[in-house]
């Protein structure tokens, strides 16, 4: 793996683990009662459906990088999306914080697996008989 991909692939791990607290708070309803805002039904339900969906996207990514990079930009995009929906006044800060690290990570991990153009006119200049 390229230093890009590490570095992709460390996004997406820190990002997944800090969900995780939040992921556990809505499942076992942390925040209800006693003052606190435990949030719409939809709102617990896209929280709940779309960490688990970065997480699965995050082994993805673990396992094989270019799937798992298409799979946190499509989620990260999806999270980037419910955060601007149901976010009160920070829309953007809670888009950017939700999604925007699996979007990051998802971009990188697909700029780090890119195949290399050099290589492959290369390759494919040496079997031309009208490039000599």
């Amino acid at each position: 793996p390229t230093a890009v991909g590490l570095v992709a692939r460390a996004l997406a791990v820190g990002a997944a683990l800090l969900w995780a607290a939040p992921l556990l708070g809505a499942i076992f309803g942390a925040g209800e009662g006693e003052g606190g805002d435990g949030g719409t039904v939809v709102e617990v339900v896209g929280v709940i459906v779309l960490s688990l969906a970065n997480i699965a996207a995050v082994v993805v990514a673990l396992r094989r990088a270019r799937p798992g990079g298409w799979l946190l930009v499509g989620t990260g995009s999806c999270f980037v999306v419910f955060a601007l929906a149901t976010a009160g006044r920070n829309q953007l800060l809670a888009a950017a914080f939700s999604g925007g690290p699996f979007l990051l990570a998802g971009v990188l991990l697909l700029a780090a697996t890119r195949p290399d153009r050099r290589r492959r006119r290369r390759r494919g200049s040496a079997g031309d008989p009208t490039q000599a």
